[in-house]
């Protein structure tokens, strides 16, 4: 019924507010469209909740509920972000609430709001890691390189020392602004807990070959120790991406990407001897 009534705009919201014990009605029936993934006519009955009693505390459990269901539906853009807008109260101090926000409004087209509701969330809890994951994203997004090492340096230095994906993204946000000692050091630091990490190798090599390259910048006394580990690195990809080359455990698509890896990698370390010594 409750499907049937809500599917009829104003006239069925106007039936439903007949109902006797609407509140609970329409609670029932958000527990049940989540239940069985219904995550439309979870969004619908909220929203509708939303309307009819837009002074209930007791919504915000349902605005969680609802906000992840939103998130799991096609909804974008201005719906996502009026879903949210409509939830938050600007002086709400409950973080999971705030944190279900962004994650619904993760893909809204509204950038600029979500990237305004990361902030203002950071200000008030600067150890969640999600929201500094939330930062870098939209800061590599938007192409500010020094905003999204900050934000990659909270997450890999501070918030989660031991995370070698989130050292590894900080080690690549570093070269990309062109800190090769810096991207050096990180891709090294990676390699020394886990020695055979496929990135972690790759990114050194190829740091290794953009300081051998750049002119104006000595870098003669680093490489001498980093050309060592360079070549280690390329001896390593070089039996993983032949052992994938040879697998039968992978499909063709993936041993022909290995091979060419094998070749570009065994290439690679040839022109680093080359270089060291001449």
């Amino acid at each position: 019924m409750g499907r049937a009534l809500l599917s009829c705009g104003d006239k069925g919201v106007n039936q439903l507010k007949q109902v006797r014990h609407l509140d609970s009605f329409l609670f029932e029936m958000l527990k049940a469209s989540v239940a069985v993934g219904d995550d439309e006519l979870a969004l619908t009955a909220y929203c509708s909740l939303k309307e009819l009693f837009p002074e209930s505390a007791g919504l915000k459990k349902l605005a969680i509920t609802c906000l992840q269901a939103v998130h799991r539906t096609d909804a974008v853009g201005q719906d996502r972000l009026d879903v949210a807008s409509k939830s938050l109260d600007p002086a709400e101090t409950d973080m999971s609430y705030r944190r279900a926000i962004l994650t619904a409004m993760r893909t809204s087209e509204h950038s600029h709001e979500y990237k305004d509701l990361v902030e203002k969330y950071l200000e008030d809890c600067p150890s969640d890691v999600a929201a500094w994951k939330d930062r870098l994203s939209i800061a590599l997004n938007e192409t500010d390189l020094e905003r999204a090492r900050f934000a990659a340096e909270q997450i890999a230095c501070i918030l989660c020392p031991m995370n070698m994906g989130a050292m590894i993204q900080l080690a690549d946000v570093c070269f990309a602004q062109g800190h090769l000692v810096a991207a050096a050091k990180y891709y090294c630091l990676v390699i020394a807990f886990e020695p055979n990490w496929v990135r972690a190798l790759g990114g050194l090599v190829i740091t290794v070959c953009e300081m051998m390259k750049t002119k104006g910048v000595d870098y003669s006394e680093m490489l001498l120790e980093l050309t060592k580990v360079a070549l280690k690195g390329c001896g390593r990809l070089t039996e993983i991406f032949k052992s994938q080359a040879a697998s039968t455990a992978v499909g063709d698509n993936a041993r022909i990407w290995a091979q060419a890896q094998l070749e570009l990698f065994d290439q690679v370390k040839n022109d680093i001897e080359k270089v060291t010594n001449e």
